[in-house]
Parts: C-alpha cells; structure tokens; sequence
C-alpha cells in the first residue's frame, strides 16, 4: 500500500506497554485492536521498520510487527492454537530417524539425539522413537507436562514457540529454542537433515537449488532468526 504517514514515534500505551504512532495515531492490528508492545525496546525497534519504508509499506519488509500483530490477534485462539502445537508431540520430526541409508541414519542421530536427550533432562521423560512411518503414542506423563508449559507461557512466547514448531515439524526443538538451548541455524539444520544430506551424497550443491525451494529455505531460516529476535526484545526490561 502506499506510505500514508510522515512522522513515527512511540508512547505510552493506555493500559501498559509501548504504542508505535504514526503521525500521532497509533497504529491498530488487522483486528482493529491497538498494537501495544510489552516493553518500549520492542516498540521502538518497530517503530524503524516503519521509518525504513519508502513510498509504499511492504508489509514483509516489517517482521517485527507481524509477529506483535500476530500475537495480539490471535489470543482469543490460544486453546485451540496451543492443542495445534501438542498434536506434534506425537508425530515430532526427530522421534521418527531413517533406518537406511546407514549414512543418513547416522546423520539424523547426530543431529537429533542430543535434543531427545535435551528434552529428557528438561522434562524427566524420555520420548520414543521409531524407524517405522507408523505413529507413535508418546508417554502420557510427557503430554501432561508438556501441555502444563505451554499453558504457562506468555502470548509473545508462545508465539515463538508456534513459529519454531511450525518450520521445524518438531516440539522438541521448538521448546529447545524457546528455551535458548538451541540457535536458528541449528534447528533449521535438523528440519532438513534429509535434504542436506541427499545433496552432499549426491553432489547437487554445486549446481544450486530450484528457486522455489531455496525460497523456501531462506524463509525457513528468516523466520526463525526474527522469532530469536523478537524473544530477545520481549525479554530486556525498558
């Protein structure tokens, strides 16, 4: 759309938090609700994505205030959301390891045995795994615990935590991230242990990926990087 506003600025929002206001309005949500940020760091770092656009908004170009929108309108879907994010739990992409190639089996362990491990510790229960396609029934005291710290969260870190599960295909690794236990690259790095791997044996990296699907990863990895971001900015106190 094309640019409507001069001046950008931040405020105190009514009711707590930071508002980003363009020429002296603040801005609202697509659900008509006011984009109030918990702190007045966030706010202000989105009041430069604001800054930085040019004569038309392009609303990709501002990831910060996607996901504060994202977060502010999707509240009243918590439960529902959160029952999305637990349905993982059983279908989790690292619980499911190739049995053949010897090479990518290997790969996989690697990679993802150590969050297994990871979740373990944090958790007390161990996960099961499989080398069938068939679908696991994880532990019920693993599903009672998981679900208590999901409706613990915060709405922003939940968010998060919606993001990192979504790319991944894991809830392992998603509660990993959320955590700080594991970075951006690295979860993006076991979402697609198989492609990697495939391409080295293969010898296909030389000859570049389709388009689409170096899109597609590009997105993979910005995503995450932004939610590692924007957790970062939700939690320093201003």
């Amino acid at each position: 759309m094309k640019k409507f506003y001069t001046d950008v600025s931040t405020g105190p929002a009514v009711g707590g938090g930071h508002v980003v206001l363009l020429d002296g309005r603040p801005i609202r949500t697509p659900e008509k609700a006011l984009m109030a940020a918990p702190n007045q760091l966030l706010a202000t770092t989105i009041a430069k994505e604001w800054q930085d656009q040019t004569d038309t908004v392009v609303t990709s170009t501002m990831p910060l205030t996607q996901m504060l929108t994202t977060t502010i309108d999707r509240a009243s879907q918590r439960e529902a959301m959160a029952t999305a994010v637990m349905a993982y739990l059983n279908s989790d992409l690292i619980c499911y390891p190739a049995d053949e190639p010897e090479g990518l089996r290997q790969e996989q362990e690697k990679l993802w045995a150590p969050w297994l491990q990871w979740f373990e510790k944090r958790f007390g229960v161990s996960l099961l795994t499989t080398y069938s396609l068939s679908r696991l029934d994880q532990p019920d005291a693993a599903h009672a615990l998981l679900s208590t710290y999901i409706k613990e969260l915060d709405a922003h870190s939940f968010t998060v935590l919606q993001i990192a599960v979504g790319v991944s295909g894991s809830v392992v690794l998603g509660v990993a991230f959320l955590e700080g236990a594991i970075s951006a690259p690295e979860v993006w790095r076991c979402a697609l242990c198989e492609e990697l791997y495939y391409e080295r044996v293969h010898d296909l990296e030389k000859h570049g990926l389709d388009p689409i699907e170096q899109k597609r990863r590009d997105s993979m990895l910005r995503d995450l990087e932004t939610a590692r971001y924007y957790l970062r900015l939700i939690n320093t106190a201003s």
